[in-house]
C-alpha cells in the first residue's frame, strides 16, 4: 500500500488525510484496523521511526477493544521533535524501553500501551483490553498494579486505579468481559468463572460462567463467532458449525447431568437480554457489593 503526498485523481484515489492519499479500490476493501495500520506505517515512513502507542499499538499487538478504530495515529517521536503539519502527532510523553517492533512498527510495551488507553477509551473497552492481555499473559495482574503504583497522579491512572480489582485473565475474549460486566452492573452474584467438568464418560469439559445455588446449578456459555475462529457478523464456516455442534452435543450433556444451562451472544448481552435471562433463572442478587462500575472516562 503505498501514499504520497500530493493531490492524485479522485477518482482512482481517495483522501486519507490532509496530506495523504490512497488507492481507492484498496483503501475501501480493508476494515477500519487495516486502514489504521497502513496510515501508520505511511506516518512511519514519512516521519523516520516514531514509537506508537495506545490505540495504534493495541492494533499493531493484535490487543482486543471496544471501542470505534480513529485513524489518528497515536505515537511519540523517537527524537523529541515534533514537525507541524505533515501528519497528526499525538505526543505521550517519554519513550517506552519496552517497545519493539509489530507489524513493521515500532511499538511501545503492553503495559505503557494500557496506560495509555486509559486517557481516552471507555471503561468496558479499557477492561476487555486488560483482560486480553492478561490472558495471553502480557504482563501480570500485579505487573500492572505496580505500573499503577508509579504513575500517581497521571491523566489515565484515576479509571485504571478503579478496574484493576476487576480485572482477571479468566476472560478470554471480549464478550466474556462485557457479560462480566453485565452480570455485575445488574447486581447478581458473582460466578465462578471458567469452571471445570467432567461427563459421564469422564471427559473433561470447561464452562463460561456458573453458579452454585445448592439444589440448583446455573451455567452460563457465551456463544461468540470470536470463539470460534471467526469475529462477529462474519460468514460461519464449516468449522465454525462443527465447532457450534459439538457445543448443543455438550450443552445436552450438561443438562443431563441435571444442570441448567444459559445460552447468549453479543447481542443478548448488550440488548440486555442477557439480564432478563438470568433474572428468569432466579440468580440471587450478590450481597457482599464493593462499589459501581466506572463510568465513562475519568
Amino acid at each position: 500500500m503505498k501514499y504520497t503526498t500530493r493531490h492524485l485523481d479522485e477518482i482512482a484515489n481517495i483522501q486519507v488525510d490532509e496530506n495523504y492519499y490512497a488507492n481507492r479500490g484498496e483503501w475501501l476493501d480493508m476494515d477500519q484496523a487495516e486502514r489504521h495500520l497502513a496510515f501508520c506505517l505511511a506516518v512511519s515512513a514519512h516521519r523516520g521511526q516514531p514509537m506508537f502507542t495506545g490505540q495504534s499499538a493495541a492494533i499493531a499487538r493484535g490487543i482486543a477493544r471496544l471501542d470505534a478504530v480513529e485513524m489518528h495515529p497515536h505515537c511519540i517521536s523517537t527524537t523529541g521533535k515534533h514537525k507541524i503539519g505533515d501528519a497528526i502527532h499525538w505526543n505521550y510523553g517519554e519513550f517506552d524501553k519496552k517497545a519493539t517492533t509489530e507489524k513493521g512498527l515500532l511499538v511501545a510495551g503492553p503495559l505503557r500501551t494500557i496506560c495509555d488507553l486509559a486517557k481516552f477509551d471507555s471503561p468496558e473497552s479499557l477492561l476487555v483490553s486488560i483482560n486480553d492481555c492478561l490472558h495471553k499473559n502480557l504482563f501480570t495482574k500485579r505487573q500492572l498494579i505496580h505500573e499503577i503504583k508509579t504513575r500517581a497522579g497521571k491523566r489515565g491512572n484515576k479509571i485504571l486505579r478503579r478496574l484493576v480489582k476487576y480485572a482477571t485473565p479468566k476472560c478470554e475474549s471480549p464478550l466474556e468481559t462485557i457479560a462480566w460486566i453485565a452480570v455485575y452492573k445488574a447486581g447478581f452474584k458473582n460466578p465462578e468463572q471458567q469452571a471445570n467438568f467432567r461427563d459421564k464418560s469422564g471427559a473433561h469439559m470447561r464452562v463460561d460462567m456458573y453458579w452454585d445455588l445448592g439444589k440448583r446449578k446455573v451455567i452460563l456459555e457465551l456463544d461468540g463467532l470470536s470463539k470460534y475462529g471467526g469475529e462477529v457478523g462474519e460468514i460461519i464456516t464449516a468449522q465454525m458449525r462443527d465447532a457450534l455442534k459439538n457445543e448443543k452435543i455438550r450443552e445436552k450433556s450438561l443438562v443431563e447431568m441435571g444442570y441448567e444451562v444459559i445460552r447468549a451472544g453479543w447481542k443478548d448481552v448488550v440488548s440486555g437480554t442477557l439480564v432478563e435471562l438470568l433474572k428468569d433463572s432466579r440468580i440471587p442478587m450478590r450481597r457482599d457489593f464493593v462499589g459501581s462500575f466506572p463510568k465513562g472516562r475519568q
